[in-house]
């Protein structure tokens, strides 16, 4: 390897994008005290040290570091060409008096210092030779860099059986761990694909690379499933080993990348740094009665070992030790492309829509918004940079409007994003006259539509239930004999299952419509200034679930995800909970997904986010409805918590133009149950506690309430009859379900029935 190549320097002068990695931040990663300061404060085992800095070292002008030095109990000591070897040995009679070991290993620590050069083994009554062998570094050493004196920890040898060829001495073992940032922030261990073993002979430096240059003196990179067999332990204190190992790698990014964010940009640094890829070297040994890791050293990216470790992978987990560093440096290329543009908002949609809006802003990105006069929106300072005010439900007017008055702000609109499902269809014809990605006004427009979105499912030959179009009381008879019993009454162009009934004969069917039809104008909801029609739908029966992908350019970018619904609250259809990530076998997931993606084709459907509301029947999949806009309530937040993937986030970028790619974690990273809290009957809700105490619990992802007090319940069918939703967490399924169950115990209501 030819760690000492340069050519790319260049390149990183002033570099305006993200990077994981410069020259001078490998002065950071590679500075072997200072890291270890900050690891074992964060609770990483490091060696006892005794550090001789530098002039120029870091530590002497860090007066906090100096003093987490100290209470960590490591050893700082000032080292010049003044330095006599008189204060030297005192130094390092210091240390030994601090610890026990019966030898010592001094080694130079910057970045020019790797593959064992410099490294010194001594035993503890070697003084002389330590004094000597640091007078000998200080001259080679930069002025900014360390000289470390540490013990030598006894190491547990994973090859007993083969012996250093000199001595005879046990075999020395050094663990290698793996770990990257994600795309979605999070530091993260490959696991067993993130791990290897060197194993040499005992007492010189653990390298396939020894200074000597003997090729007997290198040490053997070997699999660390295979290594850790020789370890005198039981398969659990092997496997609490490795999570140790992990995690130590974990945290050692985790505290790097906090002290980065401290440092001030240097003259020709480039703008935006962030390391998103290191590995640990530790050494296995005994403390309290357990094998633990001892990490040694942190090493930058130009550690290697992964050619070694995909060819001991089966071939489709190849790579797998730093997948997810590409995607992770590409996604922040893509969050800082879209600092600095405008995105046209169309809709605020309630007051819960705010954290969209902030994720635009969090990203660097102007927001102009157009929406109804006097909307929560509009009254919050510094929310947006423009609010355009008009009648949003005018949608012959409207887009003029809207359109007029972007212009006359004489800001250049980068995108066109709309997340509320009134506006949706104005959002498209915005965009559409400004030149901007979206869907087609004429596919959205049936999207909206439940009666023409199932008209061109069925002329696509999808299967799709019996449904019939009512105008009027008149269409009753018709709709009928077209759909039968049970059947589903539903708004034409509703949204939350507001005004859904299940209806079982003609005499339901009749009261239920006389009942919600006055209902559906524009006074009630907005919404209904698209039309007040209703459809009668076949009744499915099975499993309810939420399909969700995301579209660009025609193309379905990263992995649809399913949601399971819980039992819908018949016979209005209210949503009662879910479960994420789903629990359906995987082939029933693909069914799923499969026509899902063939009835947005059907209607038109190519770009942003599309949520789909499906049934998996006893006769197979069918479409409920597709929403083509991204999903509401919890499912983003969710997504966020178990994928990584911010759907906002991603379809805020594609609007922009940027190209997209869903990354996402290739396991759930957590499991969510959640459950709304409903009444069952009629009456007045004056309380609920418990929520605040569950926003305190870390198995509760989320605990909300959706209502004030006192809440009357006039129509068990009404709007807005969801008090409360509580969203528990756990590593398993099982965990999930029973965080949620004690949860809901925990939650006390003060209700008067109605008389």
């Amino acid at each position: 390897a030819n760690y000492d190549r340069d050519d790319g320097v260049p390149y990183e002068e002033n570099l305006e994008g993200p990077t994981s990695y410069a020259s001078k931040r490998a002065d950071v990663i590679n500075d072997k005290i200072l890291t270890r300061i900050l690891m074992k404060a964060s609770g990483v085992l490091v060696p006892a040290t005794l550090a001789f800095l530098m002039p120029l070292n870091t530590l002497l002008s860090n007066s906090s570091l100096r003093q987490e030095a100290q209470k960590q109990e490591i050893l700082l000591a000032p080292l010049s060409t003044q330095n006599s070897q008189k204060e030297i040995r005192r130094s390092v009679e210091t240390f030994l008096q601090s610890h026990s070991g019966q030898e010592v290993v001094i080694k130079p620590s910057g970045a020019q210092w790797h593959s064992g050069k410099g490294v010194g083994f001594f035993k503890r009554d070697q003084i002389d030779e330590m004094v000597q062998h640091v007078l000998a570094l200080s001259p080679q050493v930069f002025p900014n860099e360390a000289i470390l004196v540490e013990e030598r920890v006894d190491s547990i040898p994973t090859e007993p059986a083969w012996a250093d060829w000199k001595t005879g001495k046990k075999s020395d073992s050094t663990f290698r761990s793996f770990a990257e940032n994600t795309p979605w922030g999070e530091a993260v261990s490959p696991g067993k694909a993130g791990r290897l073993v060197r194993t040499g002979p005992w007492g010189i430096p653990n390298t396939a690379e020894p200074p000597s240059g003997d090729p007997r003196e290198a040490a053997r990179i070997v699999s660390h499933e295979e290594a850790v067999k020789d370890l005198p332990a039981t398969p659990q204190e092997i496997e609490e080993f490795n999570a140790a190992l992990d995690q130590s790698a974990v945290t050692a990014l985790k505290v790097i990348n906090a002290y980065e964010a401290t440092l001030p940009r240097q003259p020709g640094e480039p703008f935006h740094i962030r390391t998103n890829f290191i590995t640990v070297d530790a050494l296995a040994t005994r403390r309290g009665g357990k094998i633990v890791p001892v990490v040694v050293e942190v090493n930058d990216h130009d550690s290697g070992g992964q050619s070694n470790i995909d060819s001991w992978l089966p071939p489709e987990d190849a790579g797998k030790h730093s997948r997810a560093l590409v995607p992770t440096e590409l996604q922040e290329a893509r969050r800082h492309l879209a600092k600095g543009k405008t995105i046209l908002i169309v809709g605020a949609g309630y007051e819960g829509k705010k954290p969209l809006i902030e994720t635009a802003r969090k990203l660097g990105v102007k927001v102009v918004l157009v929406g109804l006069p006097n909307t929560w929106a509009q009254k919050e300072p510094g929310l947006v940079e423009h609010y355009i005010p008009i009648d949003t439900t005018d949608l012959v007017k409207g887009p003029q409007l809207a359109l007029e008055a972007v212009q006359k702000l004489g800001i250049p609109i980068d995108g066109v994003w709309g997340y509320w499902e009134d506006d949706v269809v104005l959002a498209a014809k915005l965009a559409k006259a400004l030149g901007k990605p979206f869907n087609d006004p004429e596919a959205v427009t049936i999207a909206r539509s439940k009666y023409l979105t199932y008209k061109r499912l069925r002329e696509a030959g999808l299967p799709i239930a019996e449904f019939a179009k009512i105008d009027s009381e008149s269409d009753l008879e018709d709709a009928i004999a077209q759909v039968g019993f049970p059947a589903v009454l539903k708004p034409e162009f509703g949204a939350e299952a507001y005004g859904n009934k299940r209806v079982n004969n003609a005499q339901e069917l009749r009261a239920a419509y006389r009942a919600i039809s006055p209902t559906l104008n524009q006074e009630t909801d907005p919404i209904y200034a698209q039309g007040n029609q209703m459809v009668l739908m076949q009744y499915l029966d099975g499993q309810e679930v939420d399909v969700d992908n995301e579209l660009q350019k025609g193309q379905v970018v990263g992995v649809p995800r399913v949601t399971d619904n819980d039992p819908t609250h018949e016979p209005y259809f209210q949503s009662t909970g879910f479960s994420m990530p789903s629990r359906l076998p995987h082939q029933e997931q693909a069914d799923l997904i499969d026509l899902n993606l063939k009835g947005r084709q059907a209607i038109g459907l190519t770009e942003g986010s599309i949520h789909g509301e499906m049934k998996l029947t006893s006769r197979g999949p069918r479409i409920v409805e597709f929403n083509p806009r991204l999903a509401g309530s919890y499912i983003p937040s969710a997504t966020r918590e178990v994928w990584g993937v911010d759907p906002a986030e991603e379809d805020i970028m594609r609007a922009l133009g940027i190209p997209i790619a869903g990354y996402s974690s290739p396991t759930p990273r957590t499991n969510l149950r959640g459950r709304f809290i409903i009444p069952k009957t009629l009456g007045t809700m004056i309380s609920l506690s418990g929520l605040e105490e569950l926003k305190k619990d870390p198995t509760i992802f989320e605990a909300k309430l959706q209502v004030d007090f006192p809440f009357e319940i006039r129509d068990l069918g009404q709007k807005d009859v969801r008090v409360a939703l509580i969203i528990a967490k756990g590593s398993t399924p099982e965990e999930a379900d029973q965080n949620l169950q004690k949860a809901l115990h925990r939650i006390k209501t003060t209700f008067v029935p109605a008389r």
